[in-house]
């Protein structure tokens, strides 16, 4: 946005979005300040403006007006796989892809690299018509300063994110005081650590008194059969209880069913992560479910 005080966006069609989204045909919004002020029909917002003082003008030529979509979960460090031919046998489980493709990806990445990948990620994004993203950097061999370098890009850009560093439990003990110097600087810069897979490793709660994290990622060979294995839910409701005196949130992995969640609920751990969650949908899916609802609402004038 430039420095003028107002901008006014009109000549589109204006989805409101959030529970009794409205749809607003021939519509405009007004933000002042950085806010907006005003959403309804041109002539109505056209009004406010009417002196036409320090009012920039958008013609959205017809097309959608709407709020910015949300990514909440980004792997912006590793955005230039996508599309990548190698000659490489064909995977057959996760474990293989990571092995096959991004781990060696991940091995060959420089500080100039992670900015440009972080670069065309945000440009992809934006053109999505996401203008929010909560970004995992989980390089498992990260590059000093390559956090920074993500952090860099999306400034240069303009895309707003709330960035996290994930560090497996392994990976973090490997050199105890090389991580926490690590996190520590990320810690300055705003970001928050989560700690993952916790609990996979043979001394977690001795490491984790040594580690400044902010959430527990619980490891899901946990979660998967906690239902029926005692063992499973006692380690987890010693995770939570440590992780509360700690003051660190929680977080439990492959929840695939309405009757765990409900126990990991019990047991006091804060997230749930898996499908009984939510799915992954593609792009088009959510545009589609958009453009019925705009087809199924009465235009307000």
């Amino acid at each position: 946005m430039s420095t003028v005080s107002r901008l006014l966006i009109s000549g589109g069609t204006v989805f409101t979005g959030g529970e009794g989204g409205r749809v607003i045909a021939d519509g405009a919004v007004l933000i002042e300040d950085n806010r907006i002020t005003a959403v309804g029909s041109c002539g109505d917002v056209e009004r406010l403006v009417a002196d036409g003082a320090d009012v920039e003008r958008v013609d959205a030529g017809g097309g959608l007006i709407m709020p910015g979509l949300v990514n909440a979960h980004t792997h912006l460090y590793s955005a230039l796989a996508r599309g990548l031919m190698a000659n490489l046998e064909p995977s057959s489980n996760f474990v293989e892809i990571l092995e096959n493709l991004w781990w060696r990806l991940d091995r060959a990445l420089t500080n100039e690299h992670n900015w440009y990948s972080a670069a065309a990620g945000a440009l992809d994004l934006i053109a999505s018509g996401t203008t929010t993203i909560i970004d995992h950097h989980a390089s498992q061999v990260h590059v000093e300063g390559s956090l920074d370098n993500v952090a860099e890009a999306l400034t240069d850009i303009g895309m707003r994110a709330n960035l996290c560093f994930e560090i497996t439990e392994s990976a973090a003990v490997s050199n105890l005081k090389k991580a926490q110097s690590f996190i520590d600087r990320l810690r300055e810069r705003g970001c928050q650590i989560s700690l993952d897979d916790f609990g996979a490793g043979l001394s977690s709660f001795a490491y984790l008194k040594n580690f400044n994290v902010d959430t527990l990622k619980i490891d899901g060979g946990f979660i998967r059969d906690i239902i029926d294995n005692r063992i499973s839910e006692s380690m987890v409701a010693a995770i939570t209880q440590v992780a509360k005196v700690m003051e660190l949130k929680t977080v439990a992995e492959y929840v695939e069913s309405e009757e765990t969640r409900e126990l990991v609920t019990k047991l006091g751990v804060d997230f749930a992560q898996g499908h009984i969650i939510g799915k992954p949908i593609t792009l088009e899916s959510v545009l589609s479910d958009m453009n019925e609802m705009a087809s199924e609402a009465d235009p307000i004038e």
